[in-house]
């Protein structure tokens, strides 16, 4: 059907020039919008003419590539290749994002006609944005999406104000198949209650929940200290480690855990693991696929999946933990070597102050005073106390690492050592090589001290920067690949 351009808003005409068969808009969409959600990365998604029923479908060509088709229903766009073979999670939940994006949609993708009048390009990114948010609370929470939309909405409210000049934290456990709770009077919820300054001080996210049926009426309190004590539990690489112990213990079956933070974020999980996270008015996957998926493709080399995860697992724990830091990882032993190769008058991207590799101390101080070249006396003596200070430093993570894999290393102390001023750097084996590193940064490098850092080590592997508000970017070859921010 052929489009009349007195019937399409001047800005849609601008923003999707040509717009065959309303398929512009669709492509943008993909593009823009659901692929970081789902964390696969494409440059140029192209135009299909083959139509699906399927929302979402995959295939794998014969080099072992995968390639993924978004459905409309009429057309598709498809996307090759991608990294790595899509979960379910990712995949149903792209399909509920793409069908309430549909729904709101400029155009009828099969004939370009317009579908939904918008005054303005602000108002349909607007519009956009909260389609994106209903696709993710309907696979979350199921047939039941409408009250925990209204859950989520609640707690937007909540991460804007404070209780007695404080941010407030929430935690609540939703069960989309459970019809008992307790009652509160006619048509009230726990959502009227939350509207309250009385709700501030019930449940935190770490050691308490409120368990909320589909309605979101209360069922009952849960927390980890129930019966008097604390029950033990198996950490793993899906959660964060302050709010690992709730989420596998009440984060099971149907349930959904959703958690608002003192920063303002929103995070929602469901089987056991952190799916995606509402952080400055975006939803963002803070899922292990997309983390790794974005890495991979960019970097085109293999690596352990095990630690990969327990990377994965440190970068969660020190993003919720506000502490800040830096994590590289070095591919192969001849890049370690350029990172640590000194000259006389040139310091090496990593001193051998940090480099645990090295035995001796006294070869130590003699690479560093060659690589300074002449000093005055005074100068010298400063110098070398600096470096004695820096030498400790070195025995006391010697110490506690011992011969001990990334992987193996206590989770907790992993955290700690990647927020220790300076970087974190592990090799291709998993070996710690680094910590609290000193990064010899290029002149001129854009950004701050952290962001240059990661850039620099990202030239021999990746690194991945945590800042102390928890925004979380990883970068391969100086590019900035993955971001939660």
């Amino acid at each position: 059907m052929a489009q009349k351009a007195e019937n399409i808003p001047a800005w849609a005409a601008i923003k999707w020039k040509g717009n065959k068969r309303g398929l512009d808009e669709f492509k943008a969409f993909i593009k823009d919008k659901l692929l970081p959600i789902l964390g696969i990365k494409s440059e140029n998604p192209q135009v299909s003419d083959i139509a699906r029923q399927e929302r979402i479908t995959m295939s794998a060509g014969r080099d072992g590539k995968y390639r993924v088709d978004f459905s409309s229903g009429k057309r598709a766009v498809y996307i090759d290749p991608v990294p790595t073979e899509l979960t379910g999670f990712t995949k149903n939940m792209g399909a509920e994002i793409i069908n309430a994006f549909l729904e709101i949609s400029c155009f009828y993708v099969d004939n370009n006609t317009i579908r939904n009048r918008y005054p303005n390009e602000v108002t349909y990114e607007k519009v956009v944005d909260a389609a994106i948010e209903n696709g993710i609370c309907r696979y979350i929470a199921g047939s039941n999406f409408e009250s925990f939309i209204r859950l989520v909405s609640s707690l937007e409210t909540w991460a804007v104000k404070t209780y007695e000049g404080k941010k407030v934290s929430f935690g609540f456990i939703f069960d989309p198949l459970r019809e008992d709770g307790i009652p509160l009077g006619k048509d009230k919820s726990w959502l009227d209650f939350l509207q309250n300054d009385y709700a501030a001080p019930l449940s935190d996210g770490i050691h308490s929940l409120i368990e909320l049926n589909k309605n979101c009426e209360p069922c009952g309190y849960l927390s980890l200290t129930q019966d008097g004590r604390v029950k033990g539990y198996k950490l793993d690489n899906d959660a964060p480690y302050r709010f690992a112990q709730v989420i596998q213990t009440y984060v099971t079956g149907n349930r959904v855990g959703v958690f608002l933070l003192n920063n303002g974020d929103i995070v929602l999980a469901k089987g056991g693991a952190v799916r995606v996270i509402k952080r400055n008015l975006k939803w963002l996957n803070i899922s292990f696929e997309a983390f790794t998926g974005f890495i991979t493709v960019e970097l085109n080399k293999k690596i352990g999946k095990k630690l990969l995860k327990s990377i994965y697992a440190s970068v969660l724990d020190v993003s919720f933990s506000h502490t800040g830091g830096i994590i590289a990882w070095v591919q192969n032993e001849g890049k370690w070597n350029e990172l640590t190769a000194s000259e006389v008058g040139k310091e090496a991207v990593i001193d051998p102050c940090d480099n645990l590799c090295i035995n001796t101390d006294d070869k130590i101080m003699e690479t560093m005073k060659k690589a300074r070249g002449k000093m005055q006396e005074k100068e010298e003596k400063e110098f070398e106390k600096e470096i004695e200070m820096r030498l400790l430093k070195r025995k006391v993570v010697k110490a506690l690492v011992g011969d001990e894999t990334f992987p193996k290393i206590d989770r907790k102390l992993r955290a700690e050592l990647i927020a220790m001023d300076g970087a974190c750097v592990v090799d291709w084996k998993g070996r710690v090589c680094a910590v609290g590193a000193i990064i010899q940064n290029d002149s001129g490098s854009a950004g701050g001290g952290r962001t240059a850092a990661a850039k620099k080590l990202s030239k021999y592997g990746f690194a991945v920067k945590v800042s102390t508000d928890g925004y979380i970017e990883a970068f391969v070859k100086e590019k900035n690949v993955y971001s939660v921010k």
